[in-house]
């Protein structure tokens, strides 16, 4: 559970904090949108002559050095007064790296170049998901500390809404048209804003004026051993149907991230692309994160968070048959593909309706052990992009296709059959009455995880909020 301050914090500390955290976030995002991962980035590997093998192991490093070390991440920084210095040495180490892709990627128009900067560029693209593990569990905790329920809830809104915003706005004006320019200036230019974006998040958490500890605060020595905390997580599912059906549903789905990595260089080779369609298809990303965000949040206000689970399945499953059917026909029409996965896969929707329902589902004592155990298990998902490169073929430079049966792309037909295991079994996904009366009582209330530990079992987990 979150070790909140105090009601009376100080006015200006307060102030100072939401400045200095709105930096941070907003600057983040604003980093993200210049080399956003499943477009700029998937274009520009591409460009530098990434195999798909290559292309699925850069995407399973960042999102095992993400996801693999919270757990343990929580277990350490549980009960510290202090949490920022681990945050700042974690997150701003681990973005320095960041600095030096620019001039690696201007000197990638030879052949020697451009072997050098891919792999510079998936050690360092690895190193930032490493640092956003390692800080993702003492951002959260200073951010309980920081504001009251009330202000939490402002200050998420309004970093999302300032974030959604520009993500558009940068998509539409200015990486499409940087994408225009000649390589290697047009990744460049673009890897340089996104490397400054992220070192003034960095200095967004250098300007906090961390809370004090509130009085209530565990001390590390009351905490269970390492040996139990991860002794007891088996015992939760065996316990547990609901929880247990969720892993299940939650891996099924995820395994839309084995052709999510190929779709641009598919449509790229299909289409005969440039590579300003990048930005189109950022574009259309962004849009789908402010069209489908707002969905799953009336489908778990006003019918349950079951319907918003099952809503994020249906268009997982929904992705593939649009790419192998309509989407081939043309590349705008294949834009309907990011039109459905930035608010499902890409932008965490499927992580929010699953963290909402397994809030909603356990108790406040039991939310830290079932939290930690649901994000740990979603670790082989790290997996399914190296596992979809297998069904992809390298037929010419830059030049990707999808393993066929007849004139069926293999890889989309067993993604859309395993998500849709994943929606029909979310059709079985239900909260009993207590986890209903749970829901309405909590309404009100924001969920914000952040690490900590009940009085005996593991500690609770979270990445950086959406």
């Amino acid at each position: 559970m979150s070790q909140e301050a105090p009601e009376e914090r100080e006015p200006k500390q307060v102030k100072r904090n939401l400045v200095a955290l709105l930096i941070d976030v907003i600057s983040y995002w604003v980093g993200a949108a210049f080399t956003d991962p499943m477009t700029v980035l998937m274009a520009l590997i591409v460009s530098l002559g990434a195999t798909p093998a290559i292309i699925g192991l850069s995407i399973a490093l960042r999102f095992a050095a993400q996801y693999g070390v919270q757990v343990f991440v929580a277990y350490i920084v549980h009960g510290k007064p202090r949490q920022k210095p681990f945050l700042v040495w974690a997150v701003g180490l681990s973005r320095l790296p960041m600095v030096i892709l620019p001039f690696v990627i201007y000197r990638s128009d030879t052949a020697g170049g451009k072997t050098v900067a891919l792999w510079v560029m998936i050690g360092v693209l690895a190193l930032v998901g490493l640092g956003e593990g390692l800080g993702g569990v003492p951002w959260t905790e200073i951010v309980a500390r920081a504001f009251s329920s009330k202000t939490r809830g402002r200050f998420f809104s309004a970093a999302q809404t300032s974030a959604g915003v520009l993500n558009i706005l940068i998509a539409w004006q200015i990486v499409t048209r940087m994408l225009a320019l000649p390589y290697p200036l047009n990744y460049t230019m673009l890897v340089g804003l996104s490397a400054l974006m992220f070192q003034i998040s960095t200095l967004g958490l250098l300007l906090i004026d961390e809370p004090v500890a509130p009085a209530n605060c565990l001390k590390v020595a009351e905490r269970p051993s390492l040996k139990e905390y991860l002794a007891e997580l088996p015992h939760l599912i065996r316990s547990d149907k609901t929880f247990a059906r969720l892993v299940v549903i939650q891996l099924l789905v995820n395994s839309g991230w084995a052709a999510l990595p190929y779709y641009m260089p598919y449509a790229k080779a299909r289409f005969n692309l440039h590579d300003d369609w990048a930005g189109s298809y950022q574009l259309l990303q962004a849009i789908s994160v402010a069209l489908l965000m707002p969905v799953w949040a009336f489908l778990s206000e006003k019918k349950s968070p079951a319907a918003a689970v099952r809503g994020v399945a249906f268009v997982c499953m929904l992705t593939p048959i649009v790419a192998l059917t309509i989407g081939s026909k043309s590349p705008w029409l294949f834009g309907l593909v990011y039109l459905l996965t930035g608010g499902s896969l890409v932008a965490g929707g499927i992580w929010v309706v699953m963290q909402h329902f397994l809030l909603t589902h356990t108790e406040q004592d039991e939310r830290p052990k079932y939290v930690a155990l649901l994000n740990l298990l979603n670790l082989p998902s790290a997996m399914f992009p190296l596992l979809g490169s297998i069904l992809v073929h390298q037929i010419a430079p830059e030049r990707y296709q999808f393993v066929m049966l007849g004139k069926v792309p293999v890889l989309l037909v067993i993604v859309a059959t395993t998500a849709g295991l994943g929606f029909i079994l979310s059709l079985r996904l239900h909260l009993d009455d207590d986890d209903t009366a749970r829901a309405q009582t909590d309404r009100a209330e924001p969920h914000n995880p952040t690490p900590g530990y009940p009085s005996v079992g593991p500690s609770l987990m979270s990445e950086r909020e959406q």
